[in-house]
């Protein structure tokens, strides 16, 4: 039975009730996010919302965590081997994709800590309302599988059928899609930064970036920072 339309319920102005399909996931932090102290898992990808073509999507990780090998990975602060915390953002998902269908899927692609588990992967996503008093919040959460890009529409796939995980960091774009002046801006920033992990932290402090899928997908692309820096 499909939801009927109550003019007496309040909207987010968020994007809702959507096809999406993850073209490109790693994690990070965000400066618009808890003052960057938190990470993030970002998901990037279109939809088939005309209203909001392509969007990207974030999870937090909780406290404790940091981000390794160019955003590919989660890793604990401390070096000890923890799980995510069943509140926090990243767990909500993992969770909800599993119940939608995807479950035999995600442990055959890797761990909740490794982007790449989500790479190629289709939902229909709902945003649902989680927490409570000051602390409540919406999130968009999967609520059915819709297969693997490329692949067809499988629903939940057998084990046997689970494509192999695909690369978290997105294409290269060379900096299609972006404005010249912000491709300057992040080619001089790359050759000033000592690694590929300090020019995505600085990165996301550019006006521009945060929210732009075609810079986003740049500043996480290595080959494209190695190609920036010469």
């Amino acid at each position: 039975m499909t939801d009927e339309f109550d003019p007496f319920t309040p909207e987010t102005g968020l994007i809702d009730d959507f096809d999406f399909t993850v073209d490109s996931s790693w994690f990070t932090t965000d400066a618009s996010y808890n003052d960057g102290e938190t990470l993030l898992l970002k998901l990037s990808g279109p939809t088939d919302n005309p209203e909001n073509p392509e969007v990207t999507l974030q999870y937090s990780c909780g406290n404790g965590w940091e981000a390794s090998d160019g955003g590919k990975v989660a890793v604990r602060e401390d070096g000890k081997k923890r799980r995510f915390n069943q509140s926090s953002g990243i767990w909500k998902l993992v969770e909800a994709a599993m119940e939608a269908g995807a479950g035999d899927v995600l442990r055959k692609r890797g761990t909740p800590m490794e982007a790449s588990m989500w790479a190629g992967l289709k939902f229909h996503m709902k945003r649902v309302e989680q927490g409570e008093g000051q602390y409540k919040t919406t999130r968009p959460l999967p609520v059915s599988f819709l297969g693997v890009a490329g692949e067809g529409s499988t629903g939940s796939a057998p084990a046997s059928q689970a494509p192999a995980a695909t690369p978290s960091a997105p294409a290269a774009t060379n900096g299609s899609g972006l404005s010249k002046v912000l491709e300057v801006k992040l080619k001089k920033l790359a050759r000033e930064s000592a690694s590929h992990e300090d020019f995505i932290a600085a990165a996301f402090d550019l006006d521009g970036v945060d929210g732009n899928a075609d810079a986003e997908r740049a500043v996480v692309d290595e080959d494209w920072f190695l190609a920036a820096k010469g």
